[in-house]
């Protein structure tokens, strides 16, 4: 019984301890339970497209809290977006419509937790060069383009660089930054080559682009290593210098020698740049020295020092002289000349040319001449028969004999004559225009030139020009006619033709006729005068070249915009060529009209001669016109000119006033809007009148000062 109390106990024990166990238990579970909180959340950020973005969005609680994003209230879907183990979100590549506000959730049983930040996506600064290599020659402005483009929201600074390190603009004054950010390097040298790096900065990133400058120079002078004369033989050997960044193209070698010590000719044009070496042959009797030269596109190097000097031993001549010729210079002689040999082609002291000369028939013999001083040209051989043909030679000869060359044989004439024979039957065949006329006539013999036959020669004056200064046409030895445009129209022609050789003209034969009507010249003194808003007066001169008898004018104009015309109207056709002015009305207010004038006769219009001229604009307020003048002319009648111009506003058109002198009452003529002129007749003779006239511009109207007029 006793076991089985105990027994009793013991479980009740056991039963308290076990639920004071889970009690304990429990009590220990609830205070490990723990809601979500963001530890470090996501932070306002702004970034250029295309950049990595990570929102930090680190997290607590228990049990562990599920994370999502969502990005202005929606949840971010799609495989741009990832979230990372550590709760962060890793956008890969931003772009501007990933602008918004994206919100880190976290979650678990016991609750939820979130913070927003805001993503700004800014355009990204990008810049760009013309041109990644830019060459410019020694001493020239290199200027390098810097072109950025940017977020217009956000400021930006230019930096250039030269080879990775910043420009000092304060200390280095050939550096100048344009305000378009460009650079520009004044007086380039060679040390100024390099890469030149244009940086653009904003406050969230950098863009750059890098130009590399070649400054190109003439090479560097050679070396010259070596000279070895052999003979007649110079081996010349150098060694270049450097290029300067642009390659050698060829090299030349020059030479002197001690007839002309102060002097370079060039012994070798030409030698391709892959050479370094070359051998020139001298001529005898001479003392050499050399120098070599390196070119590149920019130009020639500074010569190589001169080279050790070569002798070469006396020879007879290579050569004789060149532009062997003869010719007279009067009837009676033959001058025989020819270009001096230099001393250089001598090979050999006491240098003299023999000058030889005969007739080109078999029968004739030479004759000669020797000239001991080299440096002449000449020989003039006298008392020649007229324009004969010889045959001229000039050998050179030195100490050691004649040229290895024979000399060449030249054909040469003496001393032309003036020619015999004029040009017979002598015509005019045709009438092609009122310039224009078909001339023939019969050719001389060649024989009667007593010279050479180079043609013939035509002169055309009219009686009131005289032939003092008459126009001049040359014609070849080989044509008997000509198409002859020097006329004038409406004239009595004169034309002289005569043959000619190279000294003289020949006799002369002399044909006239009348040409007809022709086309005027353009009009003289053009001017025009704007009236109003819709007429301008055309004032202007006859032509200096009638041509003919004038028969009027015509006007014409169109309306220009721009470079561009309109239709071209004409305003008027005037038959009487006494008149030399017009009103053009009904023109439309402010614009400018090109306005054209020819002259006529029987044979049509002639040359255009245009003005241009702007009408008033219709805005203008209406006034009266300003005070004009007037001229006159004392006929039976009285013809009126009207003169409103003095720099003031005009009239569209006039009328005229008079009345004898003493009457009171005013005498009308009509409204003149045609001519700048009217008559008035009916006048009593031998009368004093006193007239004005009257300018008219709509209801306005303006008279000029009263003028004593007396009639005949």
């Amino acid at each position: 019984m006793k076991n089985t109390k105990m027994k009793a106990v013991e479980c009740m024990v056991l039963v308290f301890l076990t639920s004071f166990l889970a009690i304990t238990n429990a009590l220990m579970d609830d205070s490990s339970n723990e809601a979500p909180k963001i530890l470090e959340g996501p932070v306002h950020i702004m970034v250029t497209e295309g950049s990595l973005v990570i929102l930090k969005c680190r997290t607590s609680g228990t049990p562990k809290p599920k994370i999502e994003w969502e990005k202005d209230d929606t949840k971010l879907k799609g495989m741009r977006f990832e979230t990372l183990p550590s709760g962060d979100l890793k956008i890969e590549t931003a772009y501007f419509f990933d602008n918004g506000v994206f919100t880190c959730k976290a979650e678990n049983e016991h609750g939820i937790a979130k913070e927003s930040a805001r993503l700004i996506i800014k355009q990204k600064t990008r810049v760009f060069v013309n041109s990644h290599l830019k060459e410019i020659g020694v001493g020239q402005t290199a200027i390098l383009d810097c072109n950025v483009m940017f977020d217009d929201t956000l400021s930006v600074e230019i930096e250039w660089l030269k080879d990775n390190k910043s420009i000092a603009y304060d200390i280095e004054n050939k550096y100048i930054k344009g305000n378009d950010n460009s650079l520009s390097i004044l007086k380039t040298v060679g040390s100024d080559s390099g890469e030149y790096t244009c940086v653009a900065r904003t406050d969230i990133d950098e863009g750059k682009a890098t130009t590399t400058l070649v400054v190109e120079d003439v090479p560097n002078a050679p070396i010259l290593k070596e000279i070895n004369c052999n003979g007649l033989k110079a081996e010349i050997s150098w060694m270049p210098q450097g290029d300067n960044r642009s390659p050698i193209l060829f090299y030349s070698i020059e030479y002197n020698t001690s007839f002309t010590p102060e002097k370079w000719d060039v012994a070798v044009d030409k030698v391709r740049s892959s050479y370094t070496k070359h051998t020139y042959f001298m001529n005898p009797w001479g003392v050499y020295s050399f120098r070599v030269l390196a070119h590149n596109k920019l130009g020639q190097s500074h010569p190589s020092e001169n080279s050790a000097t070569c002798t070469t031993q006396p020879d007879v001549p290579y050569k004789n002289p060149t532009n062997v010729k003869a010719e007279g210079t009067d009837p009676t002689n033959m001058v025989i000349s020819w270009t001096p040999m230099p001393e250089i082609e001598h090979n050999g002291p006491q240098l003299h040319y023999r000058v030889s000369w005969k007739k080109d028939t078999a029968d004739s013999e030479w004759e000669s001449k020797d000239i001991f001083d080299w440096k002449e040209n000449k020989v003039i051989v006298n008392d020649q028969p007229m324009f004969q043909k010889y045959l001229v030679k000039v050998l050179a000869i030195n100490q050691l004999g004649e040229s290895k060359i024979p000399a060449k044989e030249v054909i040469g004439f003496s001393g032309e004559g003036r020619p015999l024979l004029a040009p017979s039957n002598f015509k005019m065949m045709k009438l092609t225009s009122s310039t224009e006329a078909l001339l023939k006539w019969d050719p001389v013999s060649s024989e009667s030139l007593q010279g050479h036959f180079k043609g013939y020669k035509l002169q055309t004056w009219t009686a009131e020009e005289g032939e003092e200064s008459p126009r001049e046409v040359l014609v070849d030895n080989n044509v008997n006619e000509v198409l002859f445009n020097q006329l004038k129209p409406y004239s009595k022609n004169f034309v002289r033709i005569s043959a000619y050789n190279s000294l003289f003209d020949g006799p002369s034969t002399v044909i006239s006729f009348d040409t007809p009507e022709g086309y005027p010249s353009n009009v003289e003194n053009l001017e025009s005068y704007v009236l109003s808003s819709s007429s301008i007066l055309l004032t202007w001169d006859e032509p200096l070249n009638k041509n003919g008898r004038l028969t009027g004018y015509r006007i014409y104009y169109e309306a220009v915009r721009g470079p561009f015309a309109g239709l071209r109207i004409e305003g008027h056709h005037i038959r009487d060529p006494k008149l030399t002015s017009c009103i053009l009305k009904n023109l439309r207010p402010g614009i400018k009209y090109r306005i054209y004038v020819t002259a006529t006769t029987a044979m049509g219009e002639g040359q255009e001669y245009f003005i241009e001229s702007t009408t008033l604009r219709r805005d203008r307020k209406s006034k009266e016109p300003s005070v004009p003048d007037f001229k006159w002319e004392p006929l039976t009648s009285i013809m009126v000119n009207w003169q409103p111009f003095n720099g003031q506003p005009t009239g569209t058109h006039f009328f005229t006033q008079y009345r004898i002198k003493g009457e009171t009452e005013w005498q009308n003529t009509h409204e003149e809007d045609e001519q700048d002129f009217l008559i008035v007749g009916g006048l009593r003779r031998d009368s004093v009148y006193e007239f004005r006239v009257v300018s008219v511009d709509g209801k306005y109207q303006t008279a000029s000062e009263i003028k004593e007029i007396k009639t005949l």
